[in-house]
């Protein structure tokens, strides 16, 4: 029985920490405590609902968190491929990093951390997804110590409810730790060293400032990939493809693959374009995209789709949108297959 339960929890932290979002970066840098922060990213493959989410944080070495959470629900939907940042003092961050961050967190709240603490994410669930630390255990001198400096994730999953130290590069100030993966102690960051790991990643950049001219949200091509290869953009957006080497297209309509139709919203397709650097792209194109829905393409060019040249653009939110359904969502834009019923 012991045995079982035990293959029962494996298998519970490992459905829990896949494909959703994770703990990406924690920062106490030495020259500003007002600076500090905990970074959220999704990397999982589909947006991630972040109501009824939550940070808690373990104060030294405690056996049990504080009783205050964050909350994570007003940040609503995490996109693929992108992140928020949850900062302990919203002016302080802003001035550090040059942006306003996501969200403040609070004066001594779960993000406010001095380095030597351990950091939950929860779901809506009340299970821990992702966790930074080792609960009862004082981080000073331990492998998991970020004091003075910070801790970012090398990996794009969560851990689950149980640290893994290999999944992550760590910088603080002394530190006498040993049989670290990837501890750099002695080390101390600055918010000027931080700053170069910290960008606005929580909305589309739309600019005219590409190869084609065109103000829109762009999309890289290259051997042998799109770069965002999930894409999701309001109604109305447009798009657009630049190429930085070998010869791509964009096909919309029928799937290289397979030779059937992809059944989008509406068929969209760019002509092929040769040549570009990443210094200097060549416009292949841009396309606006006027009707919601889960858009499928790839490049037809060769054999260039079986390399993974195959992407998505998702336009608008998805959801239940029969309002007889228990979760009908009256701000879906299109329906995606989630509804539930009595």
């Amino acid at each position: 029985m012991r045995t079982f339960l035990l293959s029962i929890a494996v298998f519970m932290t490992a459905a829990l920490s896949a494909q959703t979002a994770h703990l990406a970066m924690l920062a106490d840098p030495t020259d500003a405590s007002n600076a500090r922060f905990v970074k959220i990213a999704n990397n999982s493959g589909s947006p991630v609902d972040l109501t009824g989410w939550y940070l808690k944080r373990w104060t030294n070495g405690n056996a049990d968190p504080q009783s205050s959470q964050i909350s994570l629900s007003d940040l609503g939907m995490l996109n693929d491929g992108s992140c928020v940042y949850i900062a302990n003092n919203p002016d302080g961050f802003t001035a550090a990093y040059g942006f306003a961050p996501d969200l403040g967190g609070g004066t001594g709240g779960a993000v406010d951390s001095n380095g030597d603490d351990q950091v939950a994410l929860y779901d809506a669930a009340d299970n821990i997804v992702d966790f930074f630390g080792v609960i009862g255990e004082d981080g000073s001198n331990t492998c998991h110590e970020f004091e003075d400096g910070y801790a970012i994730r090398t990996t794009s999953a969560p851990d689950g409810a149980t640290w893994n130290g290999a999944n992550w590069t760590i910088y603080s100030d002394g530190s006498t730790a040993s049989g670290c993966v990837d501890h750099n102690a002695n080390q101390e960051q600055t918010t000027a060293d931080i700053a170069l790991l910290v960008s606005e990643c929580g909305a589309n950049v739309i600019s005219e400032d590409n190869a084609c001219g065109v103000s829109g949200v762009v999309v890289e091509a290259g051997a042998y990939f799109y770069a965002p290869a999930d894409l999701s953009v309001a109604v109305g957006d447009t798009v657009v493809w630049v190429n930085v080497g070998g010869s791509h297209d964009v096909n919309g309509n029928i799937s290289a693959l397979t030779g059937d139709s992809y059944g989008n919203p509406e068929a969209f397709s760019l002509a092929v374009m040769a040549g570009g650097t990443p210094e200097e792209p060549t416009c292949i194109g841009s396309y606006t995209f006027t009707v919601p829905g889960v858009y499928n393409y790839d490049c037809s060019v060769g054999n260039h789709a079986s390399l993974g040249m195959v992407a998505t653009v998702t336009v608008g939110t998805g959801g239940c949108t029969d309002n007889s359904a228990t979760n009908y969502n009256n701000n879906a834009d299109f329906e995606d297959g989630s509804c539930t019923y009595p």
